[in-house]
């Protein structure tokens, strides 16, 4: 699996190469991603970081799409720097679209309960129906500073309602909820 991934990240470069003109540095690709999250991209350090269990669990679209989405980081930050860049923006979606002819998608809808942990134990409510977003103990200390996060799908403000005690925290479909930065 691991060939598999570093096959795609590289076949991504090339495209990226041809399409612009440009030639891009490779960085490492790492395979010691935990947790929900399917991959990483740090340009600063020069890699990419993958989930293997996730990769394995979900083989066929994790290969069609996360090495993609984490080179169009990579690719990103080469070329457009950090400075007034969103991690997902308009230049992202632009590469997303141009290099790899994929619809730029943010977040994946893998089965996450063997992979998660109990590191969100405080359950916020929004105005979804019956949608409970999970949050850390880090978010939850901003939020008590006086943060605001957002719900990806009906935008309102989510309102803290417990801390749960010693179940694991079920992970929010569809992935994840906005970073403070992105909002």
């Amino acid at each position: 699996m691991t060939f598999k991934i570093r096959k795609r990240v590289e076949e991504g470069f090339l495209k990226a190469e041809a399409k612009y003109g440009i030639k891009i540095p490779r960085p490492s690709v790492r395979f010691d991603l935990t947790g929900t999250s399917a991959g990483q991209s740090f340009y600063a350090k020069n890699w990419l970081r993958f989930n293997l269990k996730l990769a394995i669990a979900n083989e066929e679209d994790f290969l069609e799409r996360t090495p993609d989405h984490e080179v169009a980081h990579h690719i990103q930050r080469h070329i457009y720097g950090y400075a007034g860049v969103k991690p997902h923006g308009k230049e992202w979606k632009k590469i997303m679209i141009e290099v790899f002819g994929t619809p730029p998608k943010r977040c994946h809808n893998y089965d996450v309960s063997t992979t998660a942990r109990n590191t969100k134990p405080y359950q916020y409510n929004c105005n979804c129906a019956g949608k409970v977003h999970a949050m850390g103990s880090i978010r939850h200390r901003k939020v008590l500073r006086g943060a605001v996060f957002t719900c990806n799908s009906c935008r309102n403000e989510l309102e803290f309602v417990s801390k749960e005690s010693k179940a694991p925290a079920a992970a929010p479909k569809g992935g994840r909820f906005l970073r403070e930065e992105e909002l």
